[in-house]
């Protein structure tokens, strides 16, 4: 099913000109992605069902959808039970060809909206003189929409499933570079290493590639299932089209995904995905059902994140500006919005319900690090006031920082409270959009900045940190009590 294009160049060209022309001609295509050259090795290493096992590649491939489809007409119900019937198939019996076979249709394999494009060349050769030219816009027929897409590009999940298939397990003394049965960690799970991790899966640790196609297939129907999906449109940023569960447990599985995702890198991913796949895998092996209690599976991924991000991790000499994990920033974000009705009121509590975390890399000073002379911002803070050393620590702890984006950072710049707290009110009222949270409660409960609020604020910042760990949730009213009013 080949067709050849072939160019007859003019016969006047010099031998210069016929060499720029296949210079360019050779350099104008598209590169293979690493997970394509990647797909041949494997492919090659399979001792049968080669090209079931293709078809499977190319299915979970396509992160921006998910592998088994709603239909025009049909009901949730019935796509929910193709995907359990899929998963439970390969979990009892291994057979991942058989249930693909089974719950994937014609509608899941083929893109309905390239139907009405391409109706009049399915299942017909046809050489390229004779395809009728088309006049509308390039772009009504090639653009496609991806508001749509999976937390993992497919490299990232390959190295994900990878991780799981070879039994590994990174410590916490061991992520930082060193290298974990034989293999660096930043190496691992660098995506432009992908080729050469996995030849090392299966030249030094024997990875079987029927093995690992099998868990991939799994693996990505669990990961339609289970996991929310991002949204680039406002109205539902994390869709959550199948898992079942109380709407309002539901949500906090949503924004607690939500805030994983926000927080974790190409990197970091393996500090919570893995373990959360091997879960859901035995809950339903064991279970025989995908329904599982929504608050149970928020408790089991506040489990997996608090392994990494310990209790014991919270202390000032860990939570300033020049040592700070990010993390911390995205994890008040989530308390605060879990507790919302105890640190926000009225027409705030709107505006918190509609909060959306996003990937928020740069850290702001409320109190500016170069106050300029408005409002007497050089009196207040003072920070190089030599004879009080401890004025300079309180410019870049925890209770003077909150993570915004570069865009909102360069917006703000070095303006003082006032200013800000200005900027903020406008957010927080519709005119702008709110990124972050801790950023919205200092702003609705301060009017002015002052060194003892920085302290007061700090200290609310830590206590909620370390609340954040209790199970009762009872003490957050004690503490809300004795700090907030």
């Amino acid at each position: 099913k080949l067709t050849f294009f072939l160019s007859e160049l003019p016969e006047k060209y010099s031998p210069m000109e016929l060499n720029t022309y296949f210079e360019r001609m050779n350099t104008s295509g598209k590169s293979l992605e690493n997970y394509e050259i990647l797909k041949v090795d494997i492919i090659r290493r399979l001792h049968s069902d080669k090209e079931k096992y293709t078809h499977l590649w190319n299915a979970c491939s396509i992160m921006e959808k998910m592998i088994l489809r709603k239909h025009n007409n049909e009901q949730l119900d019935n796509l929910r039970n193709r995907y359990k019937n899929a998963i439970i198939e390969i979990i009892q019996n291994g057979n991942i060809d058989n249930a693909f076979e089974k719950y994937q249709t014609k509608f899941d394999i083929e893109e309905e909206e390239d139907s009405d494009d391409n109706q009049d060349l399915e299942a017909i050769s046809i050489a390229i003189g004779d395809i009728a030219i088309n006049t509308e816009n390039p772009y009504k027929i090639v653009k496609r929409r991806t508001d749509e897409h999976s937390l993992l590009t497919f490299s990232e999940f390959l190295l994900q499933v990878l991780y799981i298939c070879l039994n590994m397990n990174i410590s916490e003394y061991e992520k930082d570079g060193k290298a974990v049965e034989g293999m660096l960690v930043t190496d691992f799970f660098d995506v432009r290493k992908l080729c050469d991790t996995f030849k090392w899966a299966f030249d030094k640790r024997g990875l079987d590639a029927e093995t690992f196609m099998r868990k991939l297939g799994l693996y990505r129907l669990i990961t339609d299932y289970f996991i929310i999906r991002m949204n680039d449109e406002d109205e539902e940023p994390y869709p959550f089209k199948l898992y079942k569960g109380d709407d309002k447990e539901k949500m906090k599985v949503r924004m607690y995904l939500a805030m994983l995702y926000s927080a974790s890198s190409a990197m970091t991913y393996y500090m919570w995905m893995p373990k959360l796949l091997i879960y859901l895998e035995c809950f339903v092996s064991t279970k025989n059902s995908l329904d599982i209690d929504a608050t149970e599976y928020l408790a089991k991924l506040k489990e997996i994140d608090n392994k990494w991000h310990p209790e014991q991790s919270i202390v000032d000499n860990n939570l300033i500006y020049t040592t700070i994990d990010r993390y911390w920033f995205w994890r008040i974000d989530y308390y605060l919005w879990e507790q919302r009705e105890l640190f926000f009121k009225n027409e705030l509590l709107n505006v918190v319900e509609k909060y959306v975390f996003r990937r928020n890399r740069s850290i702001e000073h409320i109190a500016p690090q170069h106050p300029k002379d408005e409002y007497g911002d050089k009196t207040r803070f003072y920070w190089d006031d030599e004879s009080r050393p401890e004025v300079a620590w309180k410019r870049d702890c925890l209770g003077n920082m909150v993570m915004i984006s570069s865009g909102q950072n360069s917006t703000l710049t070095n303006s003082c409270f006032e200013v800000k707290h200005a900027i903020m009110q406008r957010y927080a009222s519709g005119n702008g959009t709110v990124e972050s949270l801790k950023m919205l409660y200092v702003y609705s409960k301060y009017n002015s900045w002052s060194l003892d609020n920085i302290d007061e604020h700090q200290r609310s910042s830590m206590k909620v940190l370390k609340y954040s760990y209790e199970r009762d949730s009872r003490r957050w009213n004690d503490f809300h009590n004795k700090i907030y009013e």
